[in-house]
């Protein structure tokens, strides 16, 4: 048990702060001294600390972390949505400015080209254009693997917009898109990827057309067969905790500089039941069966692997994010420890 104080500085805030809190119906003591009237926390209470702090760096104002413990949860999605739906709306402004010869930002004058339109899959890389039209290509080269051109020059994904001769991609500093020039001839797309330190061109993406199809985002987001019947596995069954993300799973390293996980540990019950809590404090009630982990409310299904490193049992999911959606490309996977 914990006096205020010692509560105060293992949280890192002061006793005021959690008078407030207690106030406010988001802590209660663990046990009150009738005869002293002393205050007494514990663990737990620390624990709903830690989750209010967090709830905080996210932007909820304590009304709305009272609703959140009120629901048990299940107010955060909503205002994870909304907050989404805000910073997108951000984004595709910041995605409609450019920088004049002043270095003002004005708004992009959009240009249709009908001929872009459609879908177009990756064939590969050139050193320039012109072996890149010769079809001197470096398959093994990694790059967006489909493109697709929306109608208006909506984005999606990495591609942040688009107007004739010109591809917005999102490349390394999210949510600010680079601008690369292409040009069309005949069935070929090629993408001039423009080195910023000499402005000339490093390379050349070439893509082959698939169709003029006029898509909407909803057509491009991938889905799997969630209707997995479900198989035991003992093996996987309990507790593991998150410990990373990694790109190499083949070759994981427990002491690699790898990318924090933002899984805080999921939970494989032997009904099939898979409870995985985020380090955000959202709690997803998914599935599982032999090999796979179902996300039901994505419809995407995730191999898993059990992996012994140095005698201790390791578990690696595949993360299916937007690499995979939009891209048909795995490109990192979650690592567990069994806890």
């Amino acid at each position: 048990m914990y006096r205020i104080g010692e509560l105060a500085s293992i949280c890192n805030i002061s006793q005021k702060t959690l008078r407030f809190y207690e106030k406010k119906g988001l802590i209660k003591p663990a046990m009150i001294n009738e005869e002293t009237g002393y205050r007494y926390y514990d663990d737990d209470n620390i624990k709903t600390i830690e989750i209010i702090i967090h709830l905080k760096k996210l932007g909820m104002s304590i009304k709305q972390i009272k609703e959140y413990f009120d629901s048990n949860g299940s107010s955060l999605n909503t205002f994870v949505f909304n907050k989404f739906n805000e910073m997108q709306k951000s984004i595709r402004t910041l995605s409609l400015l450019e920088n004049n010869e002043k270095g003002e930002f004005e708004m992009k004058n959009f240009i249709n080209d009908e001929n872009a339109i459609g879908k177009w899959n990756y064939l590969g890389f050139a050193k320039n254009m012109t072996e890149a039209k010769q079809g001197n290509l470096d398959t093994k080269l990694y790059f967006l693997q489909e493109i697709y051109f929306l109608e208006n020059g909506q984005g999606y994904w990495l591609i942040s917009s688009w107007s004739k001769g010109k591809l917005d991609i999102y490349i390394g500093e999210y949510p600010i898109s680079t601008t690369y020039p292409y040009e069309i001839d005949g069935d070929k797309l090629y993408v001039s990827l423009i080195d910023k330190k000499s402005k000339q061109t490093d390379s050349v993406a070439v893509y082959g057309r698939v169709d003029r199809k006029k898509y909407k985002i909803e057509d491009l987001k991938r889905v799997d067969d969630v209707n997995l019947p479900f198989v035991a596995d003992k093996k996987v069954v309990g507790l593991w905790k998150g410990v990373a993300i990694t790109n190499h799973p083949e070759n994981f390293s427990p002491d690699e500089k790898i990318f924090p996980s933002y899984v805080y540990d999921i939970d494989f019950k032997t009904s099939g039941l898979l409870i995985i809590r985020y380090t955000s404090g959202r709690v997803a009630n998914e599935k599982w069966t032999k090999g796979f982990c179902i996300d039901l409310s994505n419809s995407l299904v995730s191999k898993y692997k059990i992996k012994t490193i140095e005698e201790k049992e390791y578990l690696i999911v595949e993360n299916k994010n937007g690499d995979y959606i939009y891209n048909g490309k795995v490109s990192s996977y979650f690592v567990f420890e069994r806890a």
